[in-house]
């Protein structure tokens, strides 16, 4: 019989499944992070063909790409989250669900505060 970490004997030894190797993981996490970096290089491209407005300052650009790259914020949460949660648990199942939502919502949420603070950098430069 097993002996859990808890002291008590188990008919049935846990064994680790095939996919606990870490490898599952750190393709997903490679993936996400390509994608991010894929949305931020497009972004950045957009925004070199972008007609220059004599009106428009600096801060106007940084504000659109800002917006531009949201789903990068997305991406690349999800690439943290899978990382992080795979560090943690050691389990193929948290690069696979969990790290989507986790990831999804922080990286809305940092991306949220990056862009709320710009807007109140740009109210207060323009008073």
């Amino acid at each position: 019989m097993a002996l859990d970490p808890y002291g008590f004997r188990s008919e049935n030894e846990e064994r680790p499944a095939p996919g606990d190797s870490g490898w599952f993981a750190g393709i997903s996490t490679l993936a996400w992070s390509a994608f991010a970096l894929f949305v931020c290089a497009g972004c950045s491209g957009i925004m070199a063909f972008a007609e220059d407005r004599p009106e428009d300052q600096w801060y106007d650009k940084v504000g659109v790409w800002l917006l531009l790259i949201s789903p990068a914020a997305f991406l690349g949460g999800i690439a943290v989250a899978t990382a992080t949660l795979h560090g943690v648990a050691r389990r193929w199942w948290t690069a696979a669900g969990p790290n989507v939502v986790v990831g999804g919502c922080g990286g809305c949420l940092g991306w949220a505060l990056v862009f709320l603070g710009w807007l109140i950098f740009v109210v207060l430069l323009e008073q």
